[in-house]
């Protein structure tokens, strides 16, 4: 995947019109790669792994807790459409609503919707979790 990016990187440079950051188009052109790539391996089955770190043994409680919550999180997610992922992953980042819409290719006031729709779909499955470990 990264090959394929640094590629169409590559192959887009002479293209880019500094309308926007570099790192911006950088991500554009990351994300539709990713996204074409995506489209195409749809005909398989995807396996997601889970990148989240396993608890370590000398964690305390807080710690522990905390890397649960992040691991509950990537999994809520992972349940979310492939738009819906990047945008909250890009807000994870802490991109502005700017950024993020240049970056998907939507308006900044379309990003804030989506946003808040998706906070409410990561609250939704995230709630049985909360209720479960208390």
């Amino acid at each position: 995947m990264f090959q394929e990016i640094v590629v169409n990187l590559w192959k887009g440079l002479q293209s880019f019109k500094h309308a926007s950051k570099l790192s911006t188009w950088i991500y554009r052109v990351s994300l539709n790669t990713a996204i074409s790539k995506c489209k195409k391996a749809s005909k398989s089955q995807l396996v997601y792994t889970d990148d989240v770190p396993e608890v370590a043994a000398g964690d305390t409680d807080h710690e522990a807790e905390h890397s649960l919550s992040i691991k509950a999180l990537y999994k809520g997610i992972d349940k979310l459409k492939p738009i819906e992922k990047a945008i909250i992953l890009l807000y994870l980042e802490e991109k502005s609503y700017q950024e993020i819409a240049d970056i998907i290719g939507l308006s900044k006031e379309n990003i804030s919707v989506k946003l808040v729709r998706i906070k409410k779909k990561l609250e939704h499955y995230l709630k049985p979790l909360a209720t479960s470990n208390r």
